[in-house]
């Protein structure tokens, strides 16, 4: 089954899923302009991401695949460091210069 095939699979099952747990449980959806955009942009970035990775998956060893983007914390860790003004330890310095130093070793 190709990439495109599996998310628009899973994003339909992921909408019957969700519809059929809101029906169940009786949870009642409140909706607002900010909560429905942020919504909406989280299931965008989830569905665009797991193409992404289904189609590295495809394309590149699996064992390269799974470790690179199970190291998605070092963008949280920049993130809070560029717009929260985080201080990092030098310990945590090193742990991020050794995944790193991971990724550029599992790819070659």
């Amino acid at each position: 089954m190709s990439a495109d095939s599996v998310i628009v699979v899973e994003a339909l099952v992921g909408a019957v899923t969700a519809i059929a747990l809101m029906l169940g449980m009786g949870i009642k959806l409140s909706l607002n302009l900010r909560g429905v955009t942020f919504a909406a942009l989280t299931g965008a970035a989830a569905i665009i991401g797991a193409f992404f990775y289904l189609m590295a998956a495809e394309r590149e060893r699996i064992s390269l695949v799974v470790a690179v983007t199970s190291l998605y914390p070092l963008i949280t860790i920049l993130l809070a460091v560029i717009f929260l003004q985080e201080q990092l330890a030098l310990r945590h310095i090193a742990g991020v210069v050794c995944a790193v130093t991971a990724i550029v070793l599992l790819s070659g």
